[in-house]
């Protein structure tokens, strides 16, 4: 086996770190199965991470302080 290569063994393979990728993942790990999950993008990259907002937004679960609105900019035109 190459130096840069490590072989990884678990019962299930989980493709794909988005929400539901994610979810499955840890539904599995707390019944106590063994799971890897893979994704093709960084953690701090990844679709779900970017979309945290809009998913805290519809479950209400934001800062009260804060508001669904307030990343938003007007779109000036040219």
């Amino acid at each position: 086996m190459d130096a840069l290569e490590r072989r990884i063994a678990a019962p299930v393979l989980v493709i794909g770190t988005g929400g539901a990728g994610l979810r499955a993942a840890i539904e599995l790990a707390e019944r106590g199965v063994g799971v890897l999950a893979v994704g093709k993008r960084l953690k701090t990259d990844a679709h779900t991470t970017l979309a945290a907002g809009g998913i805290n937004a519809a479950l209400a679960t934001m800062d009260p302080q804060d508001t669904w609105y307030a990343g938003c900019r007007p779109i000036q035109a040219d």
